[in-house]
């Protein structure tokens, strides 16, 4: 059996995408192992300062980086969640998905190889080489920087994986903003009751991705492109949290979210004057 395996850690300093203040030193930390069943490989780009909103970010996303491998191994909605501190226990954590996912990988291996073996109707060669079409496993995980400004970094935590099916998915944690006066993790962007208030504006928004995707359609006319149902039904907000961004927040939906895979991870920007009515005063004294 192949197998590759390499731990890369090594510090730089990551390019702002916004903003003027003290830059965030990070630190890459990369998990990759090859088998003849799956490839599995893990990127983290995590705070690397010793000030304590470095260090709160930092255990923040060592924890959500955790969360997201505990969910590889689940199908329900009760994730366990296992407390660790440290990036050589998140490596570790890293070690034992890998082989975890590679047992599920091997078991799935031998039962299509005995479905194809036990078929009367299939020849020596036609065996053969439907074996060579069995897929091989893929998870790749990322934690990664996106923008760093005075008040405020921003981390995307997305996943690939491909278990054998049609076609792959992603998930992950999605966008992930802290504050740099003290590291929490901010999440207050909008009102609780804004979503049918902002409907103009969430159809716009799935109209011009529409047309980036070369579909011309009028923002009362995409509800034939959604996974919702009836005239009146409210398009909901992502379950991701917005990206604050120079001119807006960035929404993206998660595959099947709102609309089939086919159509990808809908994603738009609303900027910050056109949703103003409907931002907590805590997000307007950040973006005005």
């Amino acid at each position: 059996m192949k197998t590759i395996n390499s731990i890369i850690i090594a510090a730089f300093m990551a390019a702002a995408c916004s903003g003027n203040g003290n830059k965030m030193s990070v630190q890459d930390i990369t998990y990759s192992d090859s088998t003849s069943f799956i490839n599995f490989n893990a990127s983290f780009q995590l705070p690397a300062g010793n000030d304590n909103v470095s260090r709160t970010i930092r255990q923040q996303l060592v924890q959500i980086a955790s969360d997201q491998l505990n969910g590889m191994l689940v199908y329900e909605d009760d994730i366990p969640i296992t407390p660790i501190s440290s990036t050589e226990e998140l490596i570790e954590q890293c070690i034992s998905t890998k082989d975890s996912l590679n047992a599920l990988s091997k078991d799935d291996y031998g039962m299509r190889r005995s479905i194809i073996m036990e078929d009367p109707g299939l020849s020596s060669q036609e065996k053969q080489e439907m074996l060579s079409y069995i897929p091989t496993w893929d998870e790749d995980m990322a934690i990664s920087l996106l923008a760093d400004t005075t008040d405020y970094c921003v981390f995307l935590s997305q996943n690939y994986f491909y278990l054998g099916g049609a076609h792959g998915g992603i998930s992950g944690a999605g966008y992930l903003t802290f504050l740099k006066s003290d590291g929490s993790l901010f999440m207050d962007f909008l009102t609780g009751d804004c979503c049918e208030g902002m409907q103009p504006l969430l159809r716009k928004g799935i109209a011009d991705y529409l047309l980036e995707c070369g579909e011309q359609v009028e923002p009362e006319d995409i509800g034939e492109y959604l996974l919702i149902f009836g005239e009146d039904s409210i398009i909901p907000l992502p379950q991701y949290q917005p990206c604050p961004g120079p001119e807006g927040l960035t929404f993206m939906y998660q595959q099947y979210e709102i609309t089939p895979y086919a159509m990808g991870m809908p994603e738009f920007t609303i900027s910050y004057s056109d949703l103003e009515p409907f931002m907590t005063e805590q997000a307007r004294s950040l973006f005005f």
